[in-house]
């Protein structure tokens, strides 16, 4: 868990130093284990800087699978 804790807090920052306006998209987020979501914490609080770096501008967007027939159904209703 150490190892994938700290590969992910790798990618955000390095992200966030080569550009503050990063868009950061983690997709299956239903089944990222909890102590690996806990290490995003930090970069989607209200800090005004993290080791010199503004995470504020930066997007995250949080992707989850989800199927499921009433959605199915009502896009095969609308074509």
């Amino acid at each position: 868990m150490k190892l994938f804790q700290d590969k992910l807090r790798d990618m955000i920052e390095k992200a966030g130093k080569a550009c503050g306006r990063s868009m950061i998209i983690i997709d299956e987020m239903d089944k990222m284990p909890k102590g690996l979501i806990d290490t995003l914490k930090p970069y989607l609080d209200y800090y005004e800087e993290l080791g010199g770096v503004d995470y504020r501008n930066m997007m995250f967007f949080f992707l989850r699978f989800v199927r499921h027939l009433s959605i199915k159904s009502s896009c095969t209703r609308a074509s």
